[in-house]
Parts: C-alpha cells; sequence; structure tokens
C-alpha cells in the first residue's frame, strides 16, 4: 500500500484478527465489531479533521485525496474481511456501517464539483477569447484537445474539461 498511515492501521486491525481467529468468541462478536467500527471511525474522523484544519497545495491535495480513496476503497473493506473471516457473517457487521465514513466520501464531492465549476468558468472564457479572437482575424483554437487529465488553474487544482466531464 502507498499510503504508510493507512498500511500501519490495516496492518494492527490484520494482527489483532489474526490473533482473534482461533479462538473468537461468538458472545463478543457484536461488540469486537462495534470496536472495528470505532476504529475506522476515528481514522475517518481524522481524515476530515486534518483536511479542515490544513491547506493543501494541488499535489498535496492529489495525494491526501489518494489517501482517503484507500481508505475508503481498500482499508474499509480489507477490515471488513478480516471480522468476517474471525466471524460468520461478521464482515457484514462492519460493512453496513459504511455511512458512518460519509465525512470522508464528501471529501470527493467538493474538489468534484469545484473542479467542475472551474472547468465551465475556463471554457466560456476560452469561448468568448476564441469569438473575440475570430473577430479580429486570429486563428480560433477550439479544436485543440484538452490533455487527457486536463489542465491546472493558477492555485494548482485540476481543471476538467467539460467535454471530459460529460463523458463525450
Amino acid at each position: 500500500m502507498e499510503h504508510p498511515p493507512i498500511a500501519v492501521f490495516v496492518n494492527g486491525v490484520s494482527a489483532a484478527m489474526n490473533e482473534l481467529r482461533p479462538c473468537a468468541p461468538v458472545s463478543l462478536k457484536n461488540i469486537l465489531a462495534q470496536e472495528v467500527v470505532k476504529g475506522l471511525q476515528v481514522v475517518s474522523d481524522s481524515l476530515v479533521r486534518y483536511n479542515a484544519l490544513r491547506v493543501l497545495r494541488g499535489n498535496e491535495s492529489t495525494l491526501f485525496l489518494s489517501l482517503c480513496r484507500a481508505f475508503i476503497e481498500v482499508a474499509h473493506p480489507y477490515c471488513a474481511t478480516c471480522f468476517g473471516r474471525c466471524y460468520p457473517n461478521g464482515a457484514n457487521l462492519i460493512r453496513e456501517q459504511r455511512n458512518l465514513f460519509n465525512g470522508v466520501c464528501q471529501l470527493f464531492v467538493i474538489p468534484l464539483s469545484k473542479g467542475l465549476k472551474d472547468s465551465l468558468e475556463s471554457q466560456e472564457e476560452k469561448n468568448q477569447a476564441d469569438a473575440s479572437g475570430a473577430q479580429n482575424g486570429a486563428p480560433s483554437n477550439s479544436d485543440e484537445e484538452p490533455g487527457i487529465y486536463g489542465r491546472t488553474d493558477p492555485s494548482g487544482s485540476v481543471v476538467v474539461p467539460t467535454n471530459a466531464a460529460s463523458g463525450n
């Protein structure tokens, strides 16, 4: 895993589940599931708090979102699977609590909507510049294809081209 803080957390959960698996008391299934969920919630809350308190530059923001994505798409399902190996139907007890991590999921929505807004604004500016350039006899660059990943705005945020965002 390319994100050491998430890897350390996952390794800790994995080690705990490996110790528990040979003699997992069924009477503690729900209590232990709550503890695993609490651990995941602490990580989630820490990621949200870090995002709120820090101003991240372009590359840092990309790496941070990658870390959040690894937490949601890799760490959470892996912890659920580990718990499921200790207890029958245990994975579902962890997966059912995924809504507790909506704060981290919201971090993906905000930059995407900001990127689309920036893209629309920059597309309007480009269209206006093309129109004024065409009026002055300058060649239009409207046939240029933006890069597959878009371009960056002055703040370093990636701007998704309008045609790429709509899937055309």
